[in-house]
């Protein structure tokens, strides 16, 4: 453990707990993980906190917040055949005890920190905000998204997740911020898996749902967007308002004077709000549109 003072580094003697993965620094105490084991600092002598319930755990991360310390990564397990398999991981201390929380998806979170009142966690290439109450995904970039290591915040709270990108190739710096000048994200729900969204506006691009219906982007510069959604001909969606739950509407299947239909946005529009959805006016934010 290294402590650069303004002009030398200088080398502090730590609790032997292997290799340290996770550091914190607040006006009064400097918390390090390494493995599932967290020490704490006051500037005289080290304390150790009590493991964090579960086996197999692996800290990555640490913040400091006006309720607790907390500490994310992952754990490990046998699945399989004797392999090895990991599941992301937080946990909160309230200076007596741990408790632990919801992680959101993924196999791993790399790194956490309070942005403001806000928790804000990540792992592979995704952001989420962690609670008490549960792991709520973040709006980020989708086209040619990063594989996030770290995650810090400025002074004013704005969140800055790092990490690294394939570019043709190349790997190359990655690096997300938001909510910070130009940069925000649209959430469409379509209600429809593997729709084409596409937008308009000051960048374009496209994009599919998932399995329940949702395309959520960010990284986008701010203005207004049309936002389109449209299916193959052929598949089912449901209808809203439909006679029955899990019922659906097939798209028509254009004849052959109507192929050019199969990309037009007039034809996603005819087929409702259930199909498509035009929104326009919006300031993009992190992970919400705000009406202007």
């Amino acid at each position: 453990m290294l402590h650069w003072n303004g002009s030398t580094w200088t080398q502090l003697r730590t609790p032997s707990i292997g290799s340290l993965d996770a550091v914190i620094v607040s006006p009064a105490n400097v918390w390090v993980a390494g493995g599932d084991a967290v020490e704490r600092f006051n500037g005289t002598a080290w304390t150790s906190l009590p493991a964090p319930p579960g086996s197999g755990g692996s800290i990555t991360g640490l913040a400091n917040t006006a309720s607790g310390l907390w500490a994310v990564g992952y754990r490990s397990f046998i699945c399989g055949e004797g392999g090895i398999c990991t599941s992301s991981y937080a946990a909160l201390w309230n200076g007596a005890t741990w408790t632990v929380v919801p992680a959101g998806g993924g196999s791993v979170l790399a790194g956490v920190v309070a942005a403001g009142s806000t928790v804000l966690a990540t792992g592979g290439t995704g952001v989420w905000q962690l609670s008490a109450a549960g792991a709520s995904p973040q709006v980020i970039p989708t086209q040619n998204p990063a594989q996030l290591a770290a995650i810090g915040a400025d002074p004013a709270g704005n969140p800055w997740a790092v990490g690294w990108t394939d570019v043709q190739g190349t790997i190359a710096p990655g690096i997300i911020n938001a909510p910070g000048i130009g940069q925000g994200g649209i959430i469409v729900k379509t209600g429809a898996a593997s729709a084409t969204v596409s937008w308009i506006g000051p960048a374009n691009g496209t994009g599919t749902t998932d399995a329940g219906g949702q395309f959520a982007t960010g990284g986008l510069p701010d203005g207004s967007y049309t936002v389109i959604a449209s299916l193959r001909p052929g598949r089912r969606v449901p209808q809203r308002g439909g006679p029955a739950p899990g019922r659906g509407m097939a798209l028509p299947r254009p004849g052959p004077r109507s192929s050019s239909c199969r990309r037009s946005p007039a034809l996603a529009e005819r087929l409702g709000q259930a199909l498509a959805r035009r929104m326009t006016g919006y300031r993009l934010v992190w992970g919400r549109l705000a009406s202007r």
